[in-house]
């Protein structure tokens, strides 16, 4: 990743994230109010974050295009006029107060998109009202037997076939050779050749328009944000990643021809899921870093129970998500930590899930007459085994993940180190993975979403 980061522990890196983003480097505070405000709100957010008691709750607004209409503007005019843009985010970080926010580049510059003919999005002013937020246009901008050459190599998929489909500009990039082609120089020739072909040029300088357009945009949303940063407001998360799956349905086949594709070629599905897992590590982490904060965005989409059941979830969605949240973890992005257990039985009562729920769903396998123990302390051994035989370490995983939440008081300083979790946790939304190790991972994702973890 970046060499700075290499050699040191997850531990370690999240650390040292945390301290960037404690003491961002450059910040011009207004006054030393504002730099302890700011520090203050950090460590605020950090301390939720590790399962800490801050003093008081930490308030983050995701506001949309709210700050336009906050400041009587459209969210047309903020995409194509960056001081009314700024001037509305300005305006509502500094009414609001609050302890982090996300940025003022959301709205995105419209005339860069404009200037690329852009297919994958409408937004206000262009296919979408002007005082609306943008919308996703969702078709196949893969078509079905692309996938051999999508895993083959993501980015010379996405160069030479996704982008002339998204961008209507720049469709000469179709002409483009491969740039493995430069490997030798007998190859090199004709590769180079294609750059001068018209329609290439062409699509070429519709990029450079757009951005120059893109660059001026960029540096009105930089100085923007550095200044509410400077009074007193740290940006939230460092980057954003996506689940595998999402990739695939959201931009890629559409939700249609996904959910086709895992009837028709589902190990074809899977295998380009694995393929992109890393590179969706990689875009959380280097954004991460570059920025200096340890939060990744994930948002999630297709993975809630109105998408799909349950079983498709565990084949299709939970797979290649966990290897994405476990690379950033790995990263230092988000956190991760371990107790121990010798049986489901343990993992489940250390976890407070006795009795447990959905009785129905085990009691007739217990023997006839079996009365079971009002107390985890009174249940015999023979009890104990039995139920570490009916619910396996996959299933106490299940149950784990489902019903221990936070509605309930965990009370964590009881807990000794060593032997259950030590309050370092990256939400208060949870999923917990069990293995015969009681490897136990805390991640920042929606319950509705995840909690239901198999």
């Amino acid at each position: 990743m970046v060499d700075e980061y290499e050699g040191l522990t997850p531990e370690e890196k999240l650390e040292r994230l945390f301290g960037t983003w404690l003491s961002p480097a450059g910040t011009k505070f207004k006054t030393p109010e504002a730099e302890e405000a700011y520090r203050s709100r950090v460590n605020r957010i950090k301390n939720a974050i590790q399962l800490k008691v801050p003093d008081r709750v930490p308030v983050y607004i995701n506001t949309g295009f709210f700050p336009a209409y906050f400041a009587g503007v459209t969210p047309e005019e903020v995409m194509y006029d960056y001081d009314k843009l700024t001037a509305a985010w300005r305006t509502n970080i500094l009414e609001y107060q609050p302890d982090t926010y996300g940025g003022s580049s959301t709205p995105g510059p419209g005339k860069s998109y404009e200037i690329l003919g852009y297919r994958l999005y409408t937004w206000p002013g262009h296919g979408a009202p002007s005082d609306s937020p943008y919308q996703c246009v969702e078709t196949e901008y893969m078509m079905a037997d692309e996938y051999d050459a999508l895993i083959r190599d993501p980015s010379n998929f996405l160069m030479r076939t996704y982008l002339p489909r998204i961008f209507g500009k720049l469709e000469g990039f179709t002409k483009l050779s491969p740039v493995d082609r430069t490997i030798e120089m007998p190859f090199t020739g004709p590769f180079l050749a294609a750059y001068g072909e018209p329609e290439v040029q062409s699509a070429l300088k519709a990029l450079m328009e757009a951005g120059e357009e893109a660059l001026r945009w960029r540096k009105a949303v930089t100085a923007c944000d550095d200044e509410i940063r400077g009074a007193g407001f740290p940006l939230f998360s460092g980057g954003s990643s996506k689940a595998p799956f999402d990739v695939l349905s959201d931009t890629l086949r559409g939700t249609r021809g996904l959910v086709t594709d895992t009837y028709r070629q589902p190990e074809k599905v899977i295998e380009a899921m694995e393929r992109l897992t890393p590179v969706m590590i990689e875009m959380g982490v280097s954004a991460a870093i570059g920025a200096g904060r340890p939060l990744v965005m994930l948002p999630l989409h297709k993975g809630a129970d109105g998408f799909m059941s349950d079983e498709q979830f565990r084949r299709f969605y939970w797979p290649t998500l966990r290897k994405v949240i476990l690379g950033l973890i790995d990263e230092g992005i988000i956190r991760i930590k371990q107790t121990k257990a010798e049986t489901p039985w343990e993992a489940m009562v250390k976890w407070d899930l006795y009795p447990f729920s959905y009785p129905e769903d085990w009691e007739h396998l217990l023997p006839e007459d079996y009365v079971i123990p009002e107390d985890p302390d009174e249940a015999d051994e023979k009890f104990q085994e039995t139920i570490s035989e009916i619910f396996s370490w996959e299933e106490a995983a299940v149950r784990v993940s489902r019903f221990y939440n936070f509605d309930k008081d965990p009370k964590w300083n009881e807990f000794e180190e060593g032997n259950y979790i030590d309050g370092d946790s990256n939400a208060a939304y949870v999923i917990i993975e069990i293995t015969q190790d009681l490897e136990v991972s805390f991640y920042p994702d929606q319950r509705d979403y995840l909690g239901e973890l198999i």
